[in-house]
């Protein structure tokens, strides 16, 4: 059960039957990751930041990040990526979000290597783009998600899926012994 819902589990499992019907897979396959499941973060750049809630002021809202699992939604999304950056007009669509487009792409490349498509390379007017659009919106207009932006990325398997996350929990960990490490080091 994800922090966020706070024990309603018969609201999460209604929001999750929603989305894997927008996605067509299974609602085994959609998580909440990130802060909104924990109540805090697990990232190596924002370890133990509580969730924020939109009523905090002078400070942004946490985003909710999601993870779905749908092997043919990634290969779609993977065909679309291939078919514009073979135009040659990859960047032209998703280059407005970043400032280095040629560096984004390449990260976005090893993304996909490491099985999954992070919902900003979706080019607006795909399928991939409509589909997520669609999931954003079921999402963020329904409580407890409302006031917060939504992201997503989709895992090709649920073992890319897991092997993200503890990569991200076994560096964050490292960052943390250093950070002890350092600590001692400074009160000696």
């Amino acid at each position: 059960m994800p922090w966020i819902f706070k024990g309603d589990n018969n609201r999460y499992t209604s929001w999750r039957d929603e989305i894997a019907n927008i996605v067509k897979i299974n609602a085994s396959d959609v998580f909440i990751v990130g802060s909104a499941a924990t109540g805090y973060s697990l990232s190596p750049l924002k370890a133990g930041r509580p969730f924020r809630f939109p009523t905090e002021l002078n400070r942004l809202p946490s985003d909710i990040d999601l993870a779905l699992v749908c092997p043919h939604l990634f290969t779609i999304a993977w065909n679309e990526m291939i078919k514009l950056d073979r135009k040659r007009v990859l960047s032209k669509h998703v280059g407005h979000h970043w400032e280095d487009t040629w560096t984004k792409l390449e990260h976005a490349r090893v993304n996909i290597y490491w099985g999954f498509f992070p919902s900003q390379l979706a080019a607006p007017g795909t399928t991939t783009a409509r589909r997520l659009r669609m999931v954003f919106s079921a999402t963020s207009r329904n409580k407890p998600f409302l006031g917060h932006r939504v992201s997503a990325r989709l895992y090709r398997r649920y073992e890319d899926m897991m092997a993200y996350h503890l990569y991200s929990i076994r560096a964050l960990k490292e960052r943390l012994e250093r950070s002890e490490e350092n600590h001692e080091t400074d009160c000696n």
